[in-house]
């Protein structure tokens, strides 16, 4: 699986900081979806239909690509940089949202507003806020 580089020792290794880099970014979305939802925000949906996400789409039918190692390094470098993407634009939808949210996790990533959202543009427009806390909001929106 993942190119026969699940369990290669040489590729962790080799990428050591990319997948910390990785696991970090993984690890303040986990947490900023917990804060976020803690905060009261109601929203019009919640189901996202994740296939039906085109680069969503994209990555998983990449997985059944055969990559030489150096190709598959650069898909790696090129995966952490839309990961970082999307955190961005997570965090920029949440900030509407919940503005004093602890950015703390996401050292290096820049907040994107959700107008300027290009992985999850079709996606955030169904998140809009129907309320907080008792309050109409406006996220999303």
């Amino acid at each position: 699986f993942f190119h026969g580089q699940l369990t290669n020792i040489m590729t962790f290794a080799r990428h050591k900081d990319a997948l910390d880099r990785a696991g970090a970014i993984n690890r303040a979305v986990q947490m900023l979806f917990r804060a976020w939802h803690k905060s009261g925000v109601q929203v019009a949906t919640t189901f996202i239909d994740i296939p039906g996400i085109p680069f969503m789409y994209e990555l998983n039918q990449a997985l059944h690509a055969e990559l030489d190692q150096a190709a598959f390094e650069q898909r790696l470098v090129a995966d952490l940089a839309r990961l970082e993407r999307l955190a961005g634009e997570l965090l920029g939808a949440a900030l509407v949202d919940v503005p004093g949210l602890d950015r703390g996790g996401f050292t290096g990533v820049t907040p994107i507003a959700p107008a300027d959202a290009e992985l999850l543009a079709g996606v955030l427009p169904r998140f809009t806020t129907i309320a907080q806390r008792g309050a109409p909001a406006g996220a999303g929106a």
